[in-house]
């Protein structure tokens, strides 16, 4: 095991390394907020908590390093989401914009709200259903 502790212009960094030279976990500090990153053995990130100016988030990645989850609490507004194997958003609970593209209007859902999309970003479902 083996640790290094950075500074540089965005802030200090804090890596720790398992007996193999691969990194598991990093923390660090900016002026935007701070994260903590933690990797699985083969130094691909897994996990990342963040508190960024907007809110807190709790993201889990695949082994391709593609967001698959994500909670947060942004602007104060909750939501949990659900990413495909190519990054799509496809369900979220919670806060979500979506857009009508027939008019281009913008929907930011309550967060009670269940919603579905397909692989294209489309609503499939919207529980409840807008009025």
């Amino acid at each position: 095991m083996s640790a290094s502790l950075s500074v540089g212009k965005e802030g200090p960094v804090l890596d720790l390394y398992d007996e193999k030279g691969k990194i598991r976990f990093m923390l660090n500090a900016d002026k935007d907020g701070a994260g903590l990153i933690l990797h699985d053995r083969q130094g691909r990130p897994r996990t990342m908590l963040s508190v960024l100016k907007g809110g807190p988030r709790l993201t889990l990645f695949d082994e391709q390093r593609r967001a698959r989850a994500r909670l947060a609490v942004i602007n104060d507004l909750p939501m949990l989401s659900l990413h495909d194997g190519k990054g799509a958003l496809r369900a979220s609970l919670g806060c979500t914009e979506t857009v009508t593209k027939a008019t281009g209007a913008k929907q930011t859902s309550a967060e009670s709200t269940l919603t579905l999309f397909d692989k294209e970003g489309t609503v499939l479902l919207q529980l409840p259903r807008s009025r």
